[in-house]
């Protein structure tokens, strides 16, 4: 008995040839082209990035030296006007502390002759007024001679005299406070040199200073 043939290999033989596939060469073409095109636009964004990236930098540098360059004139331009107004804050404490001195001088020499009177037996030295008039000028000397009138009257003369020492001690302090600059004095026949903070420190401590010396 003859065997009997597979009709899939019946059907299998008989079926029509499939043609393989054709490869599409323009499509792989333009695929290609595609991730080459896209890969050099990654690689020229990371270069324009970069590029930028230094760019930033460079102008950044340029923009901080500027500024720099800016801060350091408004600086300079503040330092000189704060140094101007220093200077003439500066001239004015010194002119009003000069003034102090000066007039605290002249009134512990006023006092120091009146005070040296109310305490004298007798008449001064014949020179003496003449000395008082050529140290303390005219318009103080007649105040001078006003002072001196008053230790003449008995009843106000003790009263005239407390007062005088209180001006001559508070006189001597300010003129000592009121000192800001260093100093030379004569000190038995010999020149020493005294700070501003030693003259200031003995004011304080010798404070009141009521020794007379008058003029002569």
């Amino acid at each position: 008995m003859a065997k009997r043939k597979s009709t899939s290999a019946v059907v299998n033989q008989n079926a029509p040839a499939v043609a393989p596939a054709k490869k599409n060469h323009g499509a792989v073409a333009t695929n290609n082209l595609q991730v080459v095109t896209t890969y050099n636009q990654g690689e020229e964004i990371v270069r324009l990035r970069e590029e930028n990236r230094k760019l930033r930098v460079a102008l950044d540098a340029d923009e901080i030296a500027r500024l720099r360059e800016e801060n350091l004139k408004l600086q300079a331009a503040l330092y000189v006007e704060k140094d101007a107004g220093l200077r003439e804050e500066n001239h004015k404490l010194r002119a009003a502390l000069d003034a102090v001195t000066d007039e605290a001088a002249t009134m512990a020499r006023h006092y120091d002759n009146l005070v040296w009177l109310a305490r004298l037996k007798g008449e001064p030295y014949p020179t003496f007024y003449d000395k008082v008039k050529a140290e303390l000028g005219e318009r103080c000397f007649r105040k001078f001679l006003q002072d001196k009138e008053s230790l003449s009257d008995p009843e106000a003369c003790t009263i005239k005299y407390g007062f005088f020492l209180g001006c001559l001690g508070s006189a001597r302090l300010f003129r000592g406070l009121s000192t800001w600059e260093d100093h030379t004095q004569k000190e038995n026949g010999n020149e020493i040199s005294v700070t501003a903070k030693q003259e200031r420190e003995y004011a304080l401590g010798n404070f009141p200073d009521l020794d007379t010396q008058g003029v002569g």
